[in-house]
């Protein structure tokens, strides 16, 4: 894995933001987890061209990452 800190965007009750933040947890990566508020998550929606969430921050690209949903 890459050196430096994970930002994880999600939200507090959901599911999929709390397994990807168990992942975390799991592989000792240095992460801090960021609440979707509707501040906050319209600016990082911005960022994402969409709404999908939670979304990760990679730390040296500054990129975000999100599930990919097969359709």
């Amino acid at each position: 894995m890459f050196d430096g800190r994970y930002t994880l965007w999600g939200g507090e009750h959901s599911l999929f933001t709390r397994k990807l933040q168990a992942m975390l947890n799991y592989l000792a990566l240095d992460y801090e987890f960021k609440l979707k508020t509707e501040e906050a998550g319209a600016r990082v929606e911005a960022r994402l061209a969409h709404t999908s969430f939670p979304a990760l921050r990679h730390p040296r690209a500054g990129s975000f990452m999100t599930p990919r949903l097969s359709g």
